[in-house]
């Protein structure tokens, strides 16, 4: 899902780490399943997904 999410906003891992307040090595780990985003970083990733939906970009299942 976090895939998804950052390559449908266009976002590289770096990108995405900054809007998070994580490094691309962080967005690297979500995304390989090494380890899972804490309770604030799911929260700011929802966020993100509602905000694209509202504006009406699709993000594919992963």
């Amino acid at each position: 899902m976090i895939r998804s999410l950052r390559e449908a906003l266009g976002l590289t891992q770096a990108e995405l780490g900054e809007r998070l307040g994580v490094t691309n090595i962080t967005v690297y780990r979500w995304e390989a399943g090494m380890v899972g985003p804490n309770a604030g970083a799911v929260k700011q990733l929802e966020k993100l997904r509602r905000a694209a939906g509202r504006r009406g970009v699709v993000i594919p299942a992963a």
